[in-house]
């Protein structure tokens, strides 16, 4: 989803991307009848720029001279945080609003 939308930025994408991820995990959470962070961690953990952190860290460590792209990588990995806890609140704000009972119960 977010190579699709990858000509938007990648705060866009991975923004539209996180909510997607969101939709499916209720979608299957539902179907299954378990709890939807079972989906939601497995997609959440697939947008997380690991490899480009990694990238950014290594190229500020060994080649301090060339500081200008370990900077943009950066950047990047900031922008792609930042859509995936712009799509988590989002997406949390169209949760399932069911009346919860109030009183306990007491066996008899």
């Amino acid at each position: 989803m977010t190579v699709w939308l990858s000509g938007y930025g990648v705060l866009i994408s991975t923004f539209i991307g996180t909510l997607v991820v969101v939709g499916a995990s209720r979608l299957f959470g539902r179907i299954s009848k378990t709890p939807k962070t079972v989906y939601l961690i497995q997609g959440i953990v697939m947008l997380v720029p690991g490899s480009k952190s990694f990238m950014g860290l290594s190229n500020s460590f060994f080649s301090p001279s060339t500081s200008t792209g370990s900077i943009d990588l950066f950047e990047q990995v900031a922008f792609i945080l930042m859509g995936i806890i712009g799509g988590l609140l989002f997406a949390g704000t169209f949760r399932d609003r069911t009346p919860k009972k109030f009183g306990m119960k007491t066996k008899n």
